[in-house]
């Protein structure tokens, strides 16, 4: 699902918007993910090359160093709005899924470069 939610942009990144906010043991940021379109996904209207973003907030439960507990929220259903595609909303439920996916992939790869050390 990654791989196939990472075959519509281009130079997807994600950055920082707000954090880390750290009120132990929980560590919260606020993020956004910003991707150039590169077309293919089925009935979507936007254009190839147009730049995408939306954003969302984890909170991740921290214990003897390693994560117990994860939460994500996140307006993915905006980034859908902007590619203008039209699905059903069981392929909406496994694109969001998949989208969430490619976020916790470029979380943990900040995480693992100190991104989020408080």
């Amino acid at each position: 699902m990654i791989k196939d939610a990472r075959a519509f942009f281009d130079d997807g990144k994600m950055e920082i918007e707000i954090g880390s906010i750290v009120d132990s043991p929980y560590i919260s940021a606020r993020w956004e993910f910003i991707g150039a379109y590169t077309g293919g996904m089925p009935d979507a209207k936007a254009e190839v090359g147009e730049i995408m973003s939306f954003n969302g907030m984890d909170i991740l439960e921290i214990e003897n160093g390693k994560i117990k507990s994860y939460w994500v929220s996140s307006n993915g259903v905006y980034l859908m709005e902007q590619l203008v595609a039209f699905f059903s909303s069981s392929f909406i439920m496994c694109s969001m899924q998949s989208i969430n996916d490619l976020r916790t992939v470029f979380e943990v790869k900040n995480r693992a470069h100190g991104c989020l050390d408080s």
